[in-house]
């Protein structure tokens, strides 16, 4: 019986006399809660019928699939899973006298499951995806205050509510910063007969805020602090990449500013030193910067922007590349402070797209490069062409959401110093007055290595942060802008 390891997929093969059998046991599709899988027949090998056995590693006895496939069959799928789970998974043929024929193991993990949580002046609000609640009583689930119960739609169960309501939070920490904190829980439920179902639940998440006085406003105002660190753990081969985008306080690119340190403060001479970069052990990966730009509020969607890169084009005149490309995997450049016209504030937050892509891939939008506006539909067409050729499981990209900022550009007029900032004492409901959410959208094209061959790469996302806490998309960031941190 041979045996095999290939990226953590162990499998098992051949006919119990060597005569062929059943091989080439593969993972077509993996999500949250199901797992679809297909295997090879040598020609001429007889199967009467099959069982599907999984087992998952965590807890729990073995269970065999129902119906099993039919003899003639050579995919099947795997249903009811629990998110972020190991599987042992076992396909055994059997002859006409019931005997064993054949048998093929793999192991594979379900999907990480997602939680979209977000914040605005007002409200914060967590999405936690049905298919990663398994064993939760989904309709239940609610906040401090049980009477805030969740609204639960086709995918998501969802729960929103004010800054000051539901049994938030607020906790204020140094002189200017803000937490608002709530949890999504449930709890069993016991049925009339007395037997209880369903499993306790709880996931704390919060909103962090900056204070900032506004003199036109004549009012406080909260920004929020994002954490600028995204943590990928790859599916297959036991992996991650880590993605970073700060802020230095240098073009040596030395020492980067901190959480604590946020808002930056600029003069209007000075220059914004902006470092990113892809950490992973995988090797010829490359990283492109295909989009970084500003905007006056955190939303990325905002009508007033200034593009600083704009489809791997540089666009702002002062913009000056530090990286020299030694590392394939950063990208470093200094662009000279501003701010937008008519501004209130003077705050800004940058918004980039990164993408990740196989170094040797000739079609890659690494591989592209600068896109001038004329060539746009051609190349979007042949990257649509590129994703439907690779689509079925050996090619995937994923948007993942992080922030950096707020930036604010001091003015350099000594007859308006920024000193003179009166100590007005924070009131929540009277200074939420246009906190800001960012989105730094990370466009990951990447990575799974087709099982047997070279390629490309597959994402299976964990994304975390510091401290285990969680940010928009997934559990364990820090708090985010428009989406709050949620806590595992």
């Amino acid at each position: 019986m041979g045996l095999l390891y290939l990226f953590g997929i162990m499998v098992l093969g051949a006919g119990v006399n060597g005569q062929g059998g059943l091989s080439n046991l593969v993972v077509l599709d993996v999500d949250l809660d199901y797992i679809k899988i297909g295997w090879t027949v040598s020609p001429g090998f007889n199967v009467s019928s099959y069982r599907v056995r999984y087992t998952p590693w965590r807890d729990g006895s073995y269970r065999d699939l129902s119906p099993a496939p039919g003899a003639n069959d050579n995919t099947t799928t795997i249903t009811g899973l629990h998110a972020n789970e190991t599987y042992t998974i076992t396909v055994t043929s059997f002859g006409a006298d019931g005997e064993i024929t054949s048998q093929v193991s793999i192991e594979e993990v379900t999907n990480y499951w997602e939680v979209w949580v977000s914040c605005d002046q007002t409200h914060m609000e967590i999405s936690l995806p049905l298919k990663g609640l398994s064993g939760v009583n989904a309709a239940g689930l609610h906040l401090l205050n049980s009477s805030c119960l969740a609204t639960v739609d086709a995918n998501y169960a969802t729960l929103r509510t004010g800054l000051q309501e539901c049994g938030t939070i607020q906790e204020n920490y140094g002189n200017d910063k803000f937490r608002f904190r709530n949890s999504a829980l449930a709890k069993p439920e016991l049925d009339e007969n007395g037997a209880q179902r369903y499993q306790p639940f709880a996931r704390p998440f919060y909103c962090e805020f900056v204070r900032l006085y506004v003199k036109s406003l004549e009012q406080n105002v909260l920004y929020t602090i994002p954490d600028s660190s995204l943590q990928f753990e790859i599916e297959h081969g036991n992996n991650t990449f880590i993605f970073d985008m700060h802020l230095y306080t240098s073009s040596d690119f030395i020492h980067k500013y901190d959480t604590e340190d946020y808002p930056i403060q600029f003069l209007p001479t000075d220059d914004m030193h902006v470092g990113l970069a892809v950490q992973t052990t995988l090797t010829n990966l490359e990283l492109f910067v295909q989009d970084c730009f500003a905007t006056p509020t955190s939303d990325k969607n905002d009508l007033t922007r200034l593009n600083v890169i704009d489809n791997g084009c540089d666009k702002d005149t002062t913009l000056v590349t530090q990286s020299d490309g030694s590392d394939p995997l950063v990208h470093q450049f200094s662009v000279q402070a501003f701010t937008f016209p008519n501004s209130t504030d003077n705050v800004l937050y940058l918004h980039c797209t990164m993408v990740v892509c196989m170094a040797d891939d000739a079609g890659s939008r690494c591989a592209q490069g600068c896109v001038e506006e004329r060539r746009r539909r051609d190349v979007s067409d042949h990257d649509r062409a590129v994703r439907l050729e690779k689509k079925g499981g050996e090619f995937q990209d994923r948007v993942v959401s992080i922030s950096q900022g707020p930036i604010v550009l001091l003015r350099a007029s000594p007859s308006e110093p920024e000193t003179d900032t009166p100590p007005i004492q924070l009131t929540v409901g009277v200074v939420l007055g246009a906190a800001a959410v960012v989105l730094i959208a990370l466009l990951v094209f990447a990575l799974w290595y087709r099982r047997g061959k070279t390629g490309t790469l597959k994402t299976n996302v964990r994304i975390t942060g510091n401290n285990d806490h969680a940010h928009q998309m997934e559990r364990n960031w820090k708090c985010h802008v428009q989406t709050a941190t949620v806590e595992i």
